[in-house]
């Protein structure tokens, strides 16, 4: 399948639930009925918070781990780092590409980069009706799409749920900005 295949099925998938806003909210219900089927025990990706200020989530290219909480407390505070800290996640997402969040300090193994990783796109999403930003919707699109696992058994079932709740986060914020949208027309 080439990538403008890929483009082409995306659209007819978006604009078949554009057209029955039922179907997005039955498949994530159904979404979460497996996760909680599949892993009862795992915990989301909750890495402890740093104490003090808000420290660099990117230094020199490398995701310094456990970095989302920080983030997403700032952001919740209205810390303007915060804002300054998610526009550069999401100017490393948009360039870096596959290479996205490869680098991640202390270095983790597969699951924990996977785990970082769904971690991230989960806080993209989150972020993205919040701020009216479909920027933040897209990269964490890119994210998922580039690295959601299609098979659990490489990185693990935590990593695996994490990755179940961040697709999850994304298909709400896309019904969120689905709605937005909606409303001011």
């Amino acid at each position: 399948m080439t990538a403008r295949d890929r483009v082409l099925a995306a659209v007819r998938a978006v604009a078949a639930w554009v057209d029955d806003p039922s179907r997005g909210r039955e498949r994530r219900r159904r979404l979460a009925a497996a996760l909680r089927r599949a892993a009862p025990e795992a915990a989301p990706a909750a890495p402890a918070r740093a104490a003090g200020p808000l420290r660099p989530v990117l230094e020199q290219r490398r995701w310094r781990a456990g970095a989302c909480a920080d983030l997403e407390a700032a952001l919740a505070a209205g810390d303007p780092r915060g804002a300054e800290e998610l526009e550069r996640l999401l100017r490393h997402v948009e360039l870096r590409r596959g290479d996205a969040l490869a680098e991640i300090e202390p270095p983790q193994d597969r699951a924990g980069v996977a785990r970082e990783r769904a971690a991230v796109c989960s806080l993209l999403a989150r972020q993205a009706p919040a701020r009216r930003d479909v920027r933040l919707l897209n990269a964490a699109l890119k994210l998922a799409d580039r690295f959601a696992p299609r098979a659990p058994r490489l990185v693990g079932s935590a990593a695996a749920a994490d990755w179940a709740r961040a697709l999850s986060d994304v298909e709400s914020a896309l019904a969120e900005l689905e709605r937005q949208c909606a409303s001011r027309c």
